[in-house]
């Protein structure tokens, strides 16, 4: 039987996702390689533009960052009551998951991590990409081939009740680590800001570790920085002619890039955004199975 428009279309979607976001973040670790005193977004900010540059993306680093980290505390409530059979409140089960994250990112060093050459990035990289590709793609064909165009969110939700624990069990380390990181990330963008140059930075101090837990318990800005993973290569590569073809090419790619980060960022990609995240909310409107704010109820 063949595939249908809509299998095919969501394929197609993922992979001409996926290569840019590759060709993007490869991008970045260029730039990292030649600028290595840039800490975050905001130093490459301020490369690119000087202050304006540095307030803005490190505005929508941060931000970003935290959204994502808000995400994984939803996913970490969702874990627990699906691996609990709803043994508890909701509310309990999100405040758990926001004081674990907070807890271990209180760590203001990532000894555990190896560090290896940059040399090996692209590799990584392209391994990494690789594998979330097809991952993706294998997965969204699967659910869809045996659930249908109607799928729930989570999209474990039709698989069964025991499959549904075993997989949340398996990836338990993984929502709670990957949350960590992207806190971890945040808040040390604004602490090497409060403490730059000064050997505070690198204390045990009262002073030092107190504002570091501080920070850590403070918690539409990502398509600035996907208008500046364009720019990034532009300021590299395209500063003066005259060109190659082949530098011609990646010139036009990058200014490309630079324009879809600019539609996401004046919200001409958000509206199918937010059109797809309206569409289910109000079917669960219509059909009464929406909670109230701050509900016990199963969100899993």
């Amino acid at each position: 039987m063949a595939p249908s428009w809509r299998t095919c279309a969501g394929v197609a979607v993922i992979v001409g996702v996926g290569i840019p976001t590759t060709y993007t973040r490869l991008v970045i670790g260029e730039f990292k390689y030649r600028y290595a005193q840039a800490h975050s977004m905001a130093d490459a900010g301020n490369i690119l533009w000087g202050r304006f540059g540095c307030e803005i993306l490190g505005a929508a680093q941060l931000v970003f960052f935290t959204f994502s980290m808000g995400s994984h505390i939803l996913t970490f409530s969702i874990m627990v009551n699906v691996l609990s059979g709803h043994l508890g409140c909701t509310v309990l089960f999100t405040e758990t998951g926001a004081l674990l994250s907070f807890v271990l990112t209180i760590s203001r060093r990532l000894e555990s991590l190896s560090f290896l050459s940059p040399i090996t990035y692209p590799n990584a990289l392209a391994l990494l990409y690789l594998s979330e590709m097809t991952l993706y793609t294998v997965t969204a064909i699967v659910i869809y081939k045996l659930v249908g165009p109607d799928v729930a969110s989570p999209s474990l939700n039709p698989a069964g009740p025991l499959f549904r624990e075993i997989s949340y069990g398996i990836a338990v380390l993984t929502i709670m680590v990957a949350g960590v990181v992207n806190a971890h990330v945040a808040v040390k963008s604004i602490y090497v800001r409060m403490f730059r140059g000064r050997n505070a930075m690198h204390s045990c101090s009262f002073r030092a570790m107190s504002q570091w837990a501080a920070v850590c318990a403070i918690f539409w800005f990502s398509g600035s920085l996907s208008v500046s993973q364009g720019f990034f290569w532009l300021h590299l590569h395209a500063r003066c002619g005259p060109y190659s073809w082949k530098q011609t090419i990646l010139i036009g790619f990058n200014y490309a890039i630079v324009a879809i980060g600019v539609s996401t960022l004046t919200g001409v990609w958000c509206i199918f955004g937010v059109y797809s995240s309206i569409t289910p909310i109000q079917s669960h409107l219509s059909g009464g199975a929406v909670q109230s704010s701050f509900s016990c109820a199963d969100n899993s």
